[in-house]
């Protein structure tokens, strides 16, 4: 499941989105370890982000660094906030985002919360 979501994270639409990834050498082959995007929202001054890390290279850093990118990039574009839609599930997500300054907020969806942060 791990990969699968690195590669819809990977895919964007070049006019309101940008990708960010991480590509290592592991036993002699380059992979994307890790992938972060940041999307335009229509009519909006906000912006969305996802960011998925391979399980393998979780706990590293990889994903701090790649969301801390995504924010210099969303301030870049002007933006007003940076959000994502988190599942109530996800405890390490959750405590990660927390952790970088992000607020929760509840969503008409109740199995998530909205982890927004203010640029």
């Amino acid at each position: 499941a791990g990969r699968s979501h690195l590669i819809n994270t990977c895919f964007a639409d070049y006019h309101r989105s940008i990708v960010l990834v991480v590509e290592q050498e592991v036993q002699g082959e380059k992979i994307i370890t890790a992938a972060g995007r940041c999307s335009k929202e229509h009519m909006s001054a906000d912006l969305t982000f996802a960011l998925q890390v391979l399980p393998a290279f979780r706990k590293l850093g990889l994903g701090r660094c790649l969301l801390q990118d995504l924010i210099a990039v969303a301030q870049g574009e002007g933006g007003r906030r940076l959000k994502a839609d988190v599942h109530k599930t996800n405890e390490g997500a959750l405590r990660f985002l927390a952790k970088l300054g992000f607020g929760m907020h509840s969503t008409a969806d109740r199995r998530c919360v909205c982890a927004a942060f203010d640029l």
